[in-house]
C-alpha cells in the first residue's frame, strides 16, 4: 500500500500505520533520522496524540486530508491521563509548599529585623534591605503565577481557609474572630483553590 494513501484515509487508522507513512514521507523528503524518530515519539504518545501538530511541524500537512484520534477513550487511556494529571498536581503541590516555607522563613527573619532595626549599624541595615527585597521578589513570582496571600476582610476564620492552632477568650469579640495570623495562607486565584490554609489564633467564647 502506498504510505501516502494511509495519510489520506478519512476514517480511523492504526497508529502504527500512521507512523510508517509519516516515516516514509519524511525519508522521501530527505528529512533526517532525528525528525523521523521525533515523528514516532509524537505519534506513539497515548496522551497527547499530537499527530496534527507534528505533521504540520514537518510540513506534511499537504499530504493529510483527515487524521484524527478523537475516538472514544479506552479505560486504560483514561487511566493514563488521570495518572499524569495526579502526578502533575502532586509535584505542583510540593513545589508550592516549598516556596511557602521559604517565604515563611523570610517573613520570620524580617520580623526579627524589625524588632532590632533601631540598634543596627549600616551593614546590618543593608542586609535587612536585601532580605526584604528577596521576599518581595518571591511574592511577585507567586503573584505572576496567580498565587496570592489570603485576605480576611471580615476578620473571621473559615473552615475552608483556616487552620485554628490556638484560641483565646474574649468578652468583646465574636466567636471565630481572627486575633493573629501565625502563618499566611495562599490561594490560586484563577481556580479559587486553597493551596495552603492560614494558621490562625481565634476567639473562642465557649
Amino acid at each position: 500500500m502506498n504510505p501516502y494513501k494511509i495519510l489520506n484515509i478519512d476514517g480511523e487508522v492504526e497508529k502504527r500505520d500512521i507512523i510508517q507513512a509519516a516515516a516514509h514521507a519524511l525519508r522521501q523528503r530527505r528529512h533526517n533520522a532525528r525528525k523521523i524518530a521525533m515523528a514516532q515519539r509524537e505519534l506513539l504518545d497515548p496522551v497527547s496524540c499530537a499527530a496534527h501538530r507534528f505533521l504540520h511541524f514537518v510540513d506534511l500537512q499537504p499530504f493529510v486530508k483527515t487524521v484524527t484520534f478523537d475516538r472514544p477513550e479506552t479505560p486504560r487511556l483514561f487511566e493514563l491521563k488521570q495518572e499524569q494529571e495526579d502526578t502533575f498536581r502532586a509535584r505542583e503541590g510540593k513545589l508550592f509548599t516549598g516556596l511557602f516555607e521559604i517565604l515563611d522563613a523570610f517573613e520570620n527573619v524580617e520580623g526579627t529585623i524589625q524588632a532590632k532595626e533601631d540598634g543596627m549599624d549600616k551593614t546590618a541595615r543593608r542586609l535587612a534591605k536585601n532580605v526584604r527585597s528577596i521576599r518581595k521578589k518571591l511574592v511577585r513570582l507567586l503573584k505572576a503565577h496567580d498565587v496570592v496571600k489570603m485576605e480576611f476582610p471580615d476578620g473571621r476564620a473559615g473552615m475552608d481557609s483556616c487552620k485554628v492552632v490556638d484560641t483565646r477568650d474574649s468578652d468583646s469579640l465574636e466567636d471565630e474572630t481572627i486575633l493573629e495570623i501565625v502563618k499566611n495562607g495562599y490561594i490560586l486565584q484563577s481556580e479559587e483553590k486553597v493551596l495552603r490554609k492560614a494558621e490562625v489564633i481565634t476567639v473562642s467564647r465557649q
